[in-house]
């Protein structure tokens, strides 16, 4: 019987199509910009992770100005906007990296490795266990409803061909 995954997060469906219409194009700054916001975000995901709140409440505080401050003196540092633009070379891997993490966390908090409840987005293993178990249940009853369906179903078919039967019957001795 399948389990029905849905339950817990995911990630979007991928898109297998190419699309019709593309997106428009970043500028340099924007796409800088993004890559070093990127940086901040891991680094306050971090902080989440160890506990640390009150660093993660200030780095998303202040990362947005830094972040723009950075991208400007790329514009002006070559050697700074190569180390910025190595981020968006990497960008890809980070964005499989972001897709993998909330599995890989939450296979860790199921396992003891790491507390669920410091990490937002994650259940605890008992919630988990209980709705793939309430959702067990109900299929099977779905399941059980549907053989008493069937059942029922077959029994009025049995007593309408032994009613055609006994018709047919008393109606050739009639003859």
């Amino acid at each position: 019987m399948p389990i029905d995954t849905s339950l817990m997060s995911s990630a979007p469906p991928r898109n297998t199509r190419a699309r019709a219409t593309a997106a428009p194009r970043k500028t340099l700054n924007e796409s800088r910009n993004e890559a070093v916001s990127g940086i901040f975000q891991l680094v306050g995901f971090g902080c989440v992770v160890t506990g640390n709140y009150a660093d993660a409440a200030a780095i998303g505080m202040h990362a947005d100005p830094i972040s723009g401050e950075i991208v400007k003196l790329g514009a002006q540092n070559e050697q700074i906007g190569k180390g910025i633009d190595y981020l968006n070379q990497v960008g890809p891997y980070a964005g499989l990296i972001s897709a993998v993490m909330p599995l890989v966390l939450q296979l860790l908090a199921n396992h003891g490795r790491l507390d669920a409840s410091k990490v937002p987005g994650l259940s605890s293993p008992q919630v988990l266990e209980a709705k793939v178990k309430a959702q067990m249940a109900t299929q099977a009853a779905e399941e059980m409803r549907q053989a008493k369906q069937a059942q029922d179903d077959f029994d009025k078919a049995m007593i309408a061909m032994q009613d055609a039967q006994m018709a047919g019957q008393n109606g050739q001795q009639s003859t």
